[in-house]
């Protein structure tokens, strides 16, 4: 009994920490609700993230930081390009300028549900398939 208490004590653990790192919905990003959700609407999410995540307002976020919002398996080294040992947004935009366009099968500037991947997995906010 003890074993399977300790089993849902770590899902559930593991589960606030996924909704912590979830992110803004689809809907919440798409501000002029027009069902798609722009390279600015994108960004502006972003921005709020970064901003909340920035908890000694720097500028930047620590790898420390960066996992509040990504989580354990988090990409720091991968995105941190200079080798600073922190993240600005410019460097975040750079890899999501690449993302973004991955993205945007349709080449029309924006995403929609199917190419944010609302559909398949709603779960995992439109932000961290561009940004984070």
């Amino acid at each position: 009994m003890k074993k399977a208490w300790l089993t849902v004590a770590l899902i559930l653990t593991f589960l606030a920490g996924t909704a912590l790192a979830a992110g803004p919905s689809f809907q919440e990003m798409d501000t002029d609700k027009d069902g798609k959700l722009s390279r600015q609407e994108v960004d502006a999410a972003a921005e709020k993230v970064f901003k909340e995540a920035d908890k000694d307002r720097d500028g930047y976020l620590s790898e420390q930081e960066f996992k509040a919002i990504q989580g354990a398996r988090s990409k720091f080294k991968d995105l941190d390009k200079n080798r600073d040992g922190k993240l600005s947004m410019d460097e975040l935009g750079k890899s999501a300028d690449r993302r973004f366009q991955h993205l945007d099968r349709n080449k029309d500037g924006s995403l929609d549900g199917l190419e944010s991947n609302v559909r398949r997995a709603p779960e995992v906010s439109p932000l961290f398939r561009v940004y984070f």
